[in-house]
């Protein structure tokens, strides 16, 4: 998002972490949630990961409409690992708390050492 953005965000005087909803106005049913990595964009721009971009379906350049939103914290996730290399994190559940802090995502992988770790979220 551009600096603009974050100037209007801070004078909003809202709880961090900033969470939108974005949809695609062409197709309303194509929608998804994120945050903010960096307010660096030209003014008018916003840069989406291809993913994300796949989900709304949009292509580079198609206009996107992003509102403001709160979303429930989590109670409970359950993960499947994708290898048995899960089995060897020494303390799992501060892996994933840093993890998950920072991502939000639907397959993610954690890169430990010399191993790249993949799971997917269940539920």
């Amino acid at each position: 998002m551009p600096q603009s953005a974050l100037a209007n965000l801070t004078n909003l005087d809202l709880e961090s972490p900033w969470m939108f909803q974005l949809r695609n106005p062409a197709n309303p049913a194509a929608s998804t949630h994120g945050g903010v990595l960096e307010f660096i964009a030209e003014e008018g721009v916003v840069h989406l990961p291809y993913w994300m971009m796949r989900t709304l379906r949009l292509s580079e350049g198609d206009p996107i409409r992003i509102t403001g939103t709160e979303l429930p914290k989590g109670k409970l996730v359950k993960l499947q690992a994708q290898s048995v290399h899960f089995l060897e994190i020494s303390d799992p559940k501060a892996v994933y708390e840093i993890f998950f802090s920072l991502h939000v995502l639907v397959m993610f992988i954690i890169s430990l050492v010399s191993n790249r770790l993949y799971a997917t979220f269940l539920h």
